[in-house]
């Protein structure tokens, strides 16, 4: 009998960590039950994949556990309505797992698109025009019982970067692969089910999500989102709620560090052990800036795989 911790999101929900204080388990079961009370979304995804166009939210683990072990398209929440489309085409998408204020992103098709503002409460589900809310409340049992697993080597998400010429270049990672992304990220950043991690960034890129959700989830950790950025509120939970990992781009992290000046200029927050920049590399000025503030070095994401990031 296959191991069910083979598959990813099942594997973070039996670590028993939390996402915006609801259970891990509890995302990943809505989403199996989705699938169990939608059967236009079934035969949606029925030889097809899924995509998820997300905010950082406890939504990201149902979407993934909805799409029930296929690959998971990642669409990148800034990318132009064109690029989405090629995306889409490209991966051969059958459903959307997004929400009602990016749901306005995508191009017009005949695709599924499932609503996730009520998760894990409800789901909305609209297919040609007709509209179903999914009830997921009472969320089906969730068979968490199985081995320690290296993951299995079938898809699990598809990423995509937009090239100069605007033609999307395609990523593929297994089970096994974000096994291997996250447990770096959880050894490299020395997470444990203590700790408490901050995600600003949105889930669009898998490094990104590797750092700010899959490793704390791995590890059992405590992982709060923003659904939207903003610099004062990141700098106040920063000093306020016990915050020990941060994930940010270097733009955010300068704006952050103007927030924490602005707040208290001399007074670091202690509780921060580790701070990672994702995306594009943070220039020295911000280095210096970051770790005068806070105390703790601001390393890049590229560590995770070298293993400079210690």
């Amino acid at each position: 009998m296959p191991n069910p911790l083979a598959l990813f999101p099942i594997a973070l929900a039996a670590a028993n960590g939390r996402i915006n204080g609801l259970p891990a388990a509890s995302a990943v079961a809505a989403g199996f039950t989705l699938l169990q009370r939608s059967a236009p979304l079934v035969r949606a995804l029925a030889g097809r994949r899924s995509a998820i166009l997300l905010p950082p939210s406890a939504a990201v683990l149902t979407a993934l556990a909805a799409s029930d072990g296929r690959g998971a398209v990642l669409l990148p929440a800034l990318a132009n309505g064109d690029d989405l489309a090629t995306m889409l085409d490209d991966g051969a998408v059958g459903a959307v797992f997004t929400t009602s204020a990016l749901a306005d992103q995508l191009p017009a098709s005949d695709r599924a698109v499932v609503l996730l503002d009520g998760a894990p409460r409800s789901a909305v589900v609209l297919v040609r025009g007709t509209e179903t809310t999914i009830d997921l409340g009472s969320h089906f049992g969730l068979d968490l019982e199985g081995e320690e697993d290296e993951g299995r080597d079938e898809e699990c998400i598809l990423s995509y970067a937009i090239a100069g010429s605007a033609a999307a270049l395609r990523s593929t990672f297994t089970h096994r692969d974000l096994f291997t992304l996250a447990r770096f990220a959880v050894d490299a950043t020395s997470l444990r089910s203590k700790d408490h991690a901050l995600a600003v960034t949105p889930p669009g890129d898998v490094e990104a999500f590797a750092l700010s959700f899959a490793g704390p989830l791995l590890a059992g950790a405590r992982v709060s989102t923003m659904e939207r950025f903003d610099a004062e509120e990141a700098a106040r939970r920063i000093r306020d709620e016990d915050v020990t990992h941060l994930v940010a781009g270097a733009t955010m992290f300068a704006a952050i560090a103007d927030a924490l000046e602005r707040r208290a200029p001399t007074t670091a927050p202690t509780g921060l052990r580790a701070c990672t920049c994702v995306g594009a590399a943070p220039t020295s000025t911000l280095q210096d800036r970051w770790r005068r503030l806070t105390g703790v070095e601001l390393r890049v994401a590229r560590g995770i795989q070298d293993g400079s990031h210690a």
